[in-house]
This record gives C-alpha cells, sequence and structure tokens, in this order.
C-alpha cells in the first residue's frame, strides 16, 4: 500500500503562534481529504486530562459546560499546543475542523476506542494519519505517574502499532518539555513526539513550534524560545530538525538515539547534552543529578550515572510506571549495547567465514578449471590420434594385390 501524498485531517505546512495575532490555522490551498465532525465545547477538550481520572467524575455537572451527564468525553487528538491555543482556535472552528484530526466520542463506557473506524477509513483511503492531542498516554518525566489509565494506554499502543501503515506522526504537549517516546517495538508506529509549551511551569521558558509538512511526510521541525530572566524577551528560534539530533521522524532513529546516550561514546554523549538542554528549553538548573528517580532537566545542571539510566529508560520504554521499572530493574538501557557489541563479533566472524569459504570456493573453482583442462587436452590427443589412423596415406600396391587375388 503506497499511502498518498496529502495526509488525512491534516494541514499542509501548518503554523503555531500567539503574539500578537496569530498566522493562519489553515493554509488557502488546504482540501481535507475526510473530515470527521467535532460538536464538543472547548472546554472539553480541555478536560483531555481526564484519561488519568474516573469515569464517576464525568457524571456530575459541569459549571463551565453546563452539562449535567457526560458519559463520553469528546476526545480529540488535534493539537499539539492545545492549552495555548485557548479561545481564539474555537473562533476558527471551521478551519479548525477541516485541518485537524478530530477524534471524538471516546466510549467511557464501552471502553473502545471510536477513532478506530476513522483508522480504519485511513486504510482504505491509503492516506496518512497525523495524531496530536494534549495529555499523552506516557509516563510523566516531572511526576513519574502514568498520565492516562491503564487500559486506555493499552488501547492506545495497540492502536499506533495494528495501524502503523498509516501513522505518520504523534504529537502531544502537557508535559511542558521537548521529550520522545519511542516504545521500543520493532513494528510500531512514529515515536510519540512532546513538545514543550507557550505556559511555562517549573522554571522551564515558553515555547511554540512549526512543523512542516511535505508531500505527506513532517519534513521539518522548528522550535521557537523565549527567555524570561531577560528585562525584555523575545522568542528567537531554539533548534530546527532535522538535523538537530536525527535526520527521519522514523522510530528505528529515535531509538538509536536513545540507546546512544548511556552507550559511552564521545557522540552519544554529544547528543545527550543537546537533548538534555532542549528539553528544559535552554534553562538547566544548578545541582548534579546521579542517584535520582526522576528525569528533570530544570532542577539538573547534569544528568549522570543513574539518572542517565532512568532517564534513556522513560525514553524507551515511558509508557508507564511499571514499563519504566521494568527497564530500570532489567537494565534494558544497556542491552542495546551488548547486543550491538555481539552484532559486531558476529558480524566479524561472519565475514572471516564468508573470506574462509570464498577461497575454498576459488580453489575448487581453480582445481576443476585444472581438471577439465587436463581432460580437453587428453580428448583432443585422442582425436588427433584418431584422425591420423582414419585418414592416413593409403598403399596402392597392396590395393592391387588385393584386386588380383578378388579376380
Amino acid at each position: 500500500m503506497v499511502p498518498r501524498s496529502r495526509p488525512l485531517f491534516a494541514p499542509g505546512p501548518f503554523f503555531l503562534s500567539f503574539w500578537p495575532s496569530p498566522f493562519p490555522l489553515v493554509p488557502a490551498d488546504f482540501v481535507a481529504t475526510l473530515q470527521v465532525a467535532c460538536d464538543a465545547k472547548l472546554e472539553r477538550l480541555q478536560r483531555f486530562a481526564a484519561f488519568s481520572w474516573e469515569p464517576e467524575l464525568f457524571t456530575q455537572p459541569d459549571a463551565s459546560t453546563g452539562s449535567e451527564h457526560m458519559d463520553h468525553m469528546a476526545i480529540v487528538f488535534s493539537w499539539p499546543l492545545a492549552e495555548a491555543l485557548g479561545r481564539h482556535a474555537w473562533e476558527h472552528k471551521p478551519e479548525f475542523l477541516a485541518a485537524l484530526r478530530c477524534l471524538h466520542a471516546f466510549e467511557l463506557l464501552s471502553n473502545e476506542f471510536a477513532e478506530e473506524d476513522q483508522l480504519k477509513r485511513a486504510v482504505k483511503a491509503e492516506t496518512k494519519v497525523y495524531i496530536a492531542g494534549h495529555i499523552p498516554p506516557v509516563l510523566s518525566s516531572y511526576s513519574s505517574t502514568d498520565l492516562w489509565q491503564k487500559k486506555f494506554v493499552v488501547m492506545y499502543w495497540h492502536l499506533m502499532s495494528t495501524y502503523r501503515e498509516v501513522i505518520a506522526g504523534q504529537f502531544f504537549s502537557h508535559i511542558h518539555r521537548d521529550e520522545f517516546r519511542v516504545v521500543d517495538l520493532k513494528d510500531s508506529s512514529p515515536p510519540l513526539m512532546l513538545f514543550a509549551s507557550v505556559s511555562p511551569v517549573r522554571d522551564n521558558n515558553p515555547a511554540f513550534y512549526k512543523l512542516q509538512l511535505r508531500k505527506g511526510q513532517l519534513s521539518k521541525i522548528q522550535g521557537f524560545w523565549a527567555d524570561l530572566s531577560k528585562e525584555t524577551p523575545e522568542f528567537t528560534s531554539e533548534y530546527s530538525a532535522p538535523p538537530s539530533l536525527v535526520e527521519s521522524l522514523s522510530n528505528l532513529a529515535y531509538r538509536d538515539l536513545a540507546f546512544s546516550f548511556a552507550d559511552g561514546s564521545d557522540e552519544g554523549e554529544e547528543k545527550w547534552q543537546k537533548f538534555f538542554a532542549q528539553s528544559a528549553v535552554q534553562r538547566l538548573g544548578t545541582t548534579l543529578c546521579d542517584n535520582v528517580t526522576k528525569f528533570d532537566a530544570v532542577s539538573c545542571s547534569e544528568c549522570i550515572g543513574q539518572c542517565r539510566e532512568r532517564a534513556v529508560c522513560t525514553l524507551l520504554y515511558g509508557i508507564s510506571a511499571s514499563s519504566k521499572q521494568y527497564c530500570v530493574e532489567d537494565q534494558l538501557w544497556k542491552k542495546h549495547q551488548e547486543l550491538k557489541a555481539t552484532e559486531e563479533l558476529m558480524t566479524v566472524a561472519e565475514v572471516l567465514l564468508f573470506s574462509v569459504a570464498l577461497l575454498i570456493f576459488l580453489g575448487l573453482c581453480y582445481l576443476q578449471y585444472r581438471r577439465c583442462k587436463a581432460r580437453r587436452r587428453r580428448i583432443g590427443e585422442d582425436l588427433s590420434l584418431a584422425g591420423q589412423v582414419e585418414l592416413g596415406p593409403v598403399d596402392e600396391s597392396n590395393e592391387s594385390n588385393e584386386s588380383n587375388a578378388a579376380a
């Protein structure tokens, strides 16, 4: 199946900006290949955090919406920075709906993802889907707590694996940091990207992003940040990827990047320092962190030892507290190094074995060539002798005597 170039429910290049007036949410030439109605109010979109709450909380009156019951929630994988867009996005409702992937009617009672039907339609339409939202189905780096209920986490990642052919990207925010989650599976969809926010918390800095799509694929992520320690902070370029850290938005590329952070190489250390600074939006703490349980670039000036190990486990297996702990206890953060070393040894052995086999093969070919050449020489000699016998000179006197005798 070859996806079409136009992504489903996503704009061409789309831009986020909030001072003093936003850029257009939707390019003028964008036409959605499939539009999904979203009848939820903005307040409900902001309550995406409900996945970490108990369902009965949704049966209580909601003062902000006037709703007396919420037997299902309007879930929107729609915008990485939903909390920053605020009501302005809702003022542009037609464009907002046409450009964004609006997955609605998350049925808390039946525990089923209604958007699976939309993903099936994307498969049938042979097009790509970008999934974006506010609160991600992962482990929080700050609090080390699960952000979604376990059953919903399982559902989400099962969908990502099942429909990986049409998933072009996953974009979330809420944690106020630049991070990613790989979910270390060979057949999983692209990595889940986490973005910082224009509303800073915990001493980090505000940021927003410009995502550029080209031929249905994410071609560039450009981040902008403002240093609040200055008297007149202005937004400047934070980073641009690719090629900031990796050159492709692929699960394998980010998986290798995460493992490189703890492999002890100079290149891996350089990438780690760059990633660590970006994750806190250019404002590191002052504490040297070693034996810590949280991956916190805002408090830590450096993250070494167990801090680094837990950080890598967070990036690789941080979809829940239990999965991260499993990585830490089983030292999965370094098993890639052991596997890589084993693969390198096997590669050397395979090369040697191939070389020996090739020499043996060439030797046998040479011997066979010698044998064939000798055999042809003998056959040639035999044919030459036979020709001399059959084509030799005729004795006419003998023929005359034989004729007289016969007469």
